[in-house]
């Protein structure tokens, strides 16, 4: 039986990440898509994060010494990622 997470959201439960607006970046990251699905609970699962596959590959800063700031508001490199951890009070539940 699958996990039940806050609100009814289960793993395997389409969801829309919030907190993040898509299209800017904040701590690293740049969400190109807000949809994904629930893979599992972190490993930390007791801690209320969710790995959550997305729809669209997100853009991280990629690790240069270290230094994960943008520069002039864009990073020097980037990296997609296809799986984000969430907090799970930042997932909405998508009706199908």
């Amino acid at each position: 039986m699958a996990k039940s997470l806050k609100a009814g959201i289960t793993v395997g439960s389409r969801v829309r990440v919030k907190g993040q607006p898509v299209g800017t970046w904040q701590t690293g990251l740049m969400l190109r898509d807000d949809k994904g699905t629930v893979i599992r609970p972190d490993e930390d699962g007791d801690l209320g994060y969710y790995v959550v596959k997305l729809d669209v590959p997100a853009l991280a800063e990629a690790e240069l010494s270290g230094d994960w700031r943008p520069v002039d508001g864009e990073p020097d490199r980037v990296a997609e990622v296809a799986e984000i951890v969430w907090l799970e009070d930042n997932l909405e539940l998508l009706k199908l």
